[in-house]
């Protein structure tokens, strides 16, 4: 019998299992062989005219297995760690001749150097290539450019470890990095072979779910992939809708039953689980969603996350998460304010308002100390004709822009301008409400005092013309679905700010929501905002 072969079986559906198992097993023999007869290179160089991936490697780690050697020797893995590539895989069939793109990551650390690529071949199959090398290629746009050890551990280093022992999981992966890979490069072949990888990983959870074995009484008891799974799909279901140019609310769905999975096991410590699993990004789309609904999540509600988060990603951004994730609570506690009546009126709205003035000094104090190294940079390119004359059809005036040193500094501006956005709304409607903003003088030109409501008023519209100034980098081909869902919220509530001062500015962003499918967006598992 020909190696690689599998026995005979009785049912098709057997057969091809046991195929794929033997497949798998030649790989990894042909991996063992390789790693111990070649000798080292400098450099992997993919087919002429293939779709190449860089990886990066850390030096003086030689020859193919010093990936896996370094994943054995840390017990916490760090981000580039888990970006390194475990060898460049040779393939008997040509490569496909899409696009070549050789990124370099600047580090400014002389540790590291780009020296490994990897070809996809023509009809990719996901399961052939290192689950690392796809995951890396997938995050280069999002994950933080720092050295291992200065911040804490990045979702991404959670994913191969858990889908090495679930296949689930491991085909949700494969299709959330060939979704944004495709995307990426506007490859619709990888996009539908992510759809396929999609629809194959949701039949396996269905029928994972339905056995009795992984019940709250079952033998197995909680298991860690099923949770995973469930979270994937629900990143799966963000990043498409975008993809697609499709509103869809399944992410929704596929949260609730995580919820609902974890809910079988009380004894459970869920969100420590939560945050190790449901990665960084995720977690900035469940803070985006509460601060659009006006209520608190299960990030805002966590004791044992807000005690964490700085422990689990680095100070400043977890200082920050731990103040935004407040504010869903006190808009939701403003709209509940105004249904008061009778002599508890005012005394709550005196109580939202030392809050919120308390609120408001630890985000300006936490930008002070915390943004200087990071500075986002106004530049000015041409304005198209179509934005002008939607604006202002006698000026062709140069556009501001606002560029950022990466798209994970621009996801931490984002956050801190939604949050001072909605914070001075809220500012204003308590002085409307205690009639505070009737000493302010309407035709005075000096500037309004810090505790004016014209000041929160002038604020909350520059923090918004930030965000405007934003959407051109967001939307940078290059950043893929990843960016188009950062800017998503703040968007719809900048563009909501300026209606409500009469910014013609805000005829843009009607313009740009449209374009990107978010007229009706939705906010909240259970609750509906209308634009």
């Amino acid at each position: 019998m020909p190696r690689g072969r599998p026995p005979l079986h009785h049912t098709k559906e057997e057969a091809l299992a046991a195929r794929r198992e033997q497949v798998r097993k030649n790989v990894q023999a042909f991996r063992r062989r390789k790693q111990q007869h070649t000798e080292p290179v400098e450099r992997c160089t993919a087919k002429s005219g293939s779709y190449t991936f860089v990886q990066e490697k850390i030096n003086g780690a030689n020859g193919h297995g010093a990936a896996e050697k370094a994943c054995k020797d840390q017990p916490e893995l760090g981000i580039e760690v888990v970006q390194q590539a475990s060898e460049a895989i040779s393939l008997p069939y040509r490569p496909r001749s899409v696009c070549s793109q050789t990124q370099s990551s600047k580090k400014g650390h002389s540790d590291y150097e780009t020296n490994l690529s990897v070809a996809l071949p023509l009809e990719i199959h996901a399961a052939n290539l290192s689950l690392k090398q796809l995951v890396a290629a997938a995050t280069i746009p999002f994950t933080p450019r720092q050295p291992s050890g200065t911040t804490g551990r990045h979702w991404t280093e959670t994913l191969s470890v858990i889908a090495n022992i679930n296949s689930t999981l491991d085909l949700t992966l494969q299709a959330l990095c060939l979704l944004q890979i495709g995307d990426v490069h506007s490859q619709t072949w990888l996009l539908h072979q992510s759809i396929s990888l999609y629809d194959r990983a949701l039949k396996d959870l269905r029928a994972t779910l339905t056995d009795p074995q992984n019940g709250p009484n079952g033998l197995y008891g909680f298991r860690v992939e099923i949770f995973a799974t469930s979270m994937a799909l629900a990143f799966y279901e963000l990043l498409s809708q975008n993809a697609r140019s499709e509103r869809s609310i399944g992410w929704m769905a596929h949260i609730e039953g995580a919820v609902t999975y974890l809910s079988m096991f009380p004894d459970f410590d869920v969100f420590a689980l939560c945050h190790e699993l449901s990665f960084h990004f995720l977690e900035t789309i469940c803070i985006f969603d509460a601060l659009g609904a006006r209520k608190p999540n299960c990030f805002s509600k966590s004791k044992w996350w807000r005690n964490n988060v700085d422990r689990l990603s680095d100070q400043g951004y977890g200082a920050l998460l731990r103040m935004i994730t407040t504010l869903p609570s006190v808009l939701e506690n403003i709209d509940k304010a105004q249904e008061m009546v009778g002599g508890e009126e005012e005394a709550g709205w005196m109580g939202l308002l030392g809050v919120c003035q308390k609120l408001e000094a630890a985000f300006l104090d936490w930008f002070e100390r915390n943004m200087d190294q990071n500075p986002a940079r106004q530049t000015w390119t041409e304005a198209s004709k179509g934005t002008c004359m939607l604006l202002d059809p006698d000026h062709f005036d140069p556009e501001p822009n606002v560029e950022f040193p990466s798209l994970y500094v621009a996801r931490i501006y984002l956050l801190y301008w939604t949050s001072m956005i909605l914070l001075y709304e809220s500012l204003i409607t308590i002085h409307e409400n205690l009639g505070l903003g009737a000493a302010v003088d309407p035709l005075s030109t000096t500037f309004p005092g810090p505790s004016s409501s014209l000041h929160y008023n002038s604020t909350a519209r520059a923090f918004a013309l930030k965000v405007r100034y934003s959407v051109r980098y967001c939307l940078r081909p290059g950043h893929g679905i990843i960016g188009k869902s950062i800017i998503m919220l703040p968007l719809w509530i900048a563009r909501k700010n300026l209606r409500s001062c009469g910014d013609v500015e805000a005829k843009w962003c009607d313009g740009e929501i449209e374009r990107l499918g978010m007229g009706a967006i939705s906010f909240g598992l259970k609750v509906k905002k209308e634009c």
